[in-house]
């Protein structure tokens, strides 16, 4: 059912529900808000993209390591960034490199099915799912909605 998604209330959500994982490795998993997007789009196709990538984030930093949630509103799209201090992927990957791994064709084990069920769900959105390297080491997750918001009078 499409609808209106308020990013930043499911984002506060699956962080609730994957606390106890964070928590018993002892790793930090901060949110920050920078806007609240109202996203148009199907609920449960955004809460499946936000959790494996949140999820995928845990299970990649090392224990007693940091993940963090940022939530940004545009003006033309929202985005949901996600970074780690795990293993950085090999390389970067886009929405169809991932996807191509949930049919068994990408080698990097950073892109798992996890992800490439969050990337068919962006897909199916509209939107996209970017993995890259961090700077700093780790892995930045960057999930981009489209925002077809109607004027108002």
């Amino acid at each position: 059912m499409r609808g209106e998604v308020d990013l930043a209330g499911l984002v506060a959500r699956t962080r609730a529900d994957l606390a106890s994982c964070a928590d018993g490795r002892g790793v930090a998993l901060d949110v920050r808000l920078l806007g609240e997007p109202r996203v148009p789009c199907d609920a449960g196709t955004v809460a499946v993209a936000v959790h494996e990538v949140v999820e995928s984030a845990l299970a990649y930093a090392p224990d007693g390591g940091h993940v963090e949630v940022v939530v940004r509103d545009g003006s033309d799209h929202a985005s949901l960034t996600v970074v780690d201090d795990g293993d950085p992927p090999a390389t970067d990957l886009t929405t169809a490199d991932l996807r191509s791994r949930g049919r068994g064709r990408l080698p990097d084990e950073r892109a798992g099915l996890g992800l490439a069920v969050a990337a068919e769900a962006m897909s199916l959105l509209g939107g996209t799912l970017d993995l890259a390297p961090s700077p700093g080491g780790g892995c930045v997750s960057t999930l981009v909605f489209p925002l077809h918001r109607a004027t108002r009078s």
